[in-house]
């Protein structure tokens, strides 16, 4: 297990976030766009178990990452729903998700809530969303690259 050096880490934009030594994350939760979400966050990115770091050398500076990665993508949530909408609508609407009413895409989006975000080392993230009943209660996740921009959407749960 890592030997994590503070246990802790503290920031204005989110609080307190304490070291999950089952997962190998920071976990807390913090405010985006009016929700309280959870936030993760991992300090490992494509890691061999064997080879993991003893300590973390600089985590305050993972998370001014973070929180810069979290500033950049927070004004377009609604851009991320929009993008689950056109990767999963055409599924809702024709695999009996929706019980013979199909919806647009506008709609779509509109149903989704966000309830957690993950950030790895690398700024990839994956922004969980509570999918308002179009898949009967599975988590919708849009993952987003490094630069921030969504690249794939599925569903999960």
């Amino acid at each position: 297990m890592l030997d994590v050096d503070p246990p802790l880490l503290e920031h204005a934009a989110f609080g307190r976030l304490l070291w999950d030594d089952d997962v190998q994350w920071y976990r807390g939760r913090m405010g985006l766009q009016g929700e309280v979400v959870d936030l993760s966050i991992s300090p490992f990115t494509d890691w061999v178990p064997s080879e993991i770091p003893t300590r973390l050398a600089e985590p305050q500076h993972l998370i001014d990452a973070v929180l810069e990665r979290l500033a950049l993508v927070q004004p377009r949530i609604h851009d991320l729903k929009l993008y689950a909408a056109a990767s999963l609508l055409e599924s809702h609407n024709g695999d009996g998700w929706n019980e013979g009413d199909p919806i647009d895409a506008a709609t779509f989006a509109s149903r989704l809530r966000l309830t957690s975000v993950d950030v790895h080392e690398s700024l990839r993230a994956e922004w969980w969303f509570d999918d308002g009943d179009l898949f009967w209660g599975h988590s919708v996740m849009v993952e987003t690259d490094e630069a921030g921009h969504p690249h794939d959407a599925g569903l999960h749960g």
